[in-house]
């Protein structure tokens, strides 16, 4: 086992913290479970196993194996190229009201027709 790279150690009149960034994890933690968590920490394998067992399913401790710089890669590509959301810019009209005096656009009075509104509505609806 390894300490996780997003684990933070915090000392808070005296008692002991460890708060993981990527599980959000936050624990209040005894002697034991510390001094546990540094001899994972310090690479002694002399380390009570139950103890890391807690620690690692809190996320501040993971197994040698892991690769948690790749699975922040993998899931910044399934936020950013998933399709379990769906984001929309909707713009009811390309009318702009700055009218900056650089600007090539041509202001057109037009608006969203009735029946895109309610395909729209009908397609976020689905």
């Amino acid at each position: 086992m390894k300490p996780s790279k997003f684990t933070i150690e915090l000392d808070i009149d005296g008692s002991k913290y460890l708060y993981n960034s990527l599980s959000n994890a936050y624990a209040k933690i005894d002697e034991d479970h510390y001094e546990t968590y540094l001899k994972i920490k310090n690479n002694d394998t002399d380390y009570d196993e139950k103890m890391s067992i807690d620690l690692y399913n809190g996320g501040f401790v993971i197994n040698d194996n892991e690769d948690e710089i790749g699975y922040m890669n993998f899931f910044e590509k399934v936020m950013r190229y998933g399709s379990s959301s769906l984001g929309l810019t909707i713009a009811p009209t390309l009318q702009c009201n700055f009218r900056c005096k650089y600007c090539y656009e041509v202001h057109e009075n037009s608006f969203m027709s009735e029946d895109v509104q309610k395909l729209l509505i009908e397609f976020v609806t689905n």
